[in-house]
């Protein structure tokens, strides 16, 4: 699927973000003032797509929302691709590092240290294409192991479970 990218006016934007988010990404944007840097509260799809039509990056706080932020997150992929979306969250909610990384998208767990957002924003906002992450795929079941038959099969299940969901739109229920 081409994704076609229209002129971007914000570098970083940040949607639903925390205190914590927001803290770490100002120490980030000081030493950066050639980068623009939006964050936004919007939830109507108009005020989104608008958003996401002049994003070059888009960072999702799921901390307090992961219902919002998933939602959120596959309109934010549709429109930039897998490569410019980011997830980020400070507390662990089910599945959701297995959602967004099936989608070949970037999943954070912070609060992170000034060199590690250097890290990820340098790579993300290069002008050429960056490669896309490896999506989790099956592994082959080694022959000789067969304690790894429970965590395999667990594994799979917990990809199967999910699998139906991930295609239909998340509704706002936290």
């Amino acid at each position: 699927m081409s994704v076609l990218h229209l002129p971007v006016t914000t570098d970083v934007l940040l949607l639903y973000p925390g205190v914590s988010l927001q803290d770490q990404i100002g120490l980030w944007a000081m030493r950066h003032p050639q980068q623009h840097l939006e964050t936004s509260l919007a939830w109507s799809p108009d005020d989104l797509r608008v958003l996401l039509r002049h994003a070059g990056i888009v960072v999702v706080d799921a901390t307090e929302n992961p219902g919002r932020a998933r939602e959120v997150f596959l309109r934010a992929v549709s429109h930039l691709g897998a490569n410019a979306v980011v997830m980020y969250t400070e507390t662990m909610h089910d599945a959701l590092e297995v959602f967004v990384r099936l989608r070949g998208s970037l999943f954070v767990l912070g609060p992170l240290f000034d060199e590690q957002w250097e890290e990820y924003f340098s790579r993300l906002l290069r002008t050429e294409q960056v490669a896309p992450i490896a999506p989790i795929t099956a592994r082959q079941r080694p022959r000789f192991a067969r304690s790894l038959d429970r965590a395999e099969r667990q594994r799979a299940w917990l990809i199967n479970r999910f699998r139906g969901s991930l295609d239909r739109p998340m509704t706002d229920m936290n």
